[in-house]
This record gives C-alpha cells, sequence and structure tokens, in this order.
C-alpha cells in the first residue's frame, strides 16, 4: 500500500504536463499558511497560468508547488 501510494505521488507531476510547462518549487512554511500560497499564486499568475496546485509532507510544512503553464516562460518571483 506505501508503495502504491508513493507512486502516486511520483506521477503527479506527469500527469500535470497535460496543462502545460511544469515549474516545480520546494517551500517550507508554517502549516496554516499551506495553502494560501496556492491562492497567492493563482491570484499574482492567473494571466499565464493553467493551472497552481501543492503538495507535500503536511505534518512537517514543506510543500511543493507546481505552476503549470500554456507556454513557456521566464519567472521571477519576488517577496511581497
Amino acid at each position: 500500500m506505501l508503495q502504491a501510494l508513493w507512486r502516486i505521488r511520483e506521477e503527479i507531476t506527469a500527469g500535470l504536463l497535460d496543462d502545460g510547462y511544469c515549474y516545480k518549487y520546494d517551500i517550507s512554511l508554517p502549516l496554516q499558511d499551506y495553502y494560501r500560497v496556492v491562492e497567492v499564486m493563482r491570484e499574482r499568475l492567473r494571466a499565464v497560468t493553467t493551472r497552481v496546485v501543492a503538495y507535500g509532507h503536511l505534518g512537517d510544512g514543506l510543500s511543493g508547488i507546481h505552476v503549470l503553464l500554456s507556454r513557456c516562460l521566464s519567472l521571477k518571483f519576488q517577496e511581497s
């Protein structure tokens, strides 16, 4: 069962590629802010993204953010 769960997790990126180019970022943040980063990224990048999703280790606050774009772009982020 555990191996099946890991296989699903490892296949997330491949499954998302149907939506476009996938930019992956690993970030660490407090658990209470875990999903807020997805909402912020969706808002800030709504003109160019096809999808923004997150998954990761809920217990330790590590999150994998996937930003999908219909075309390849050079993205630069800055703290707000």
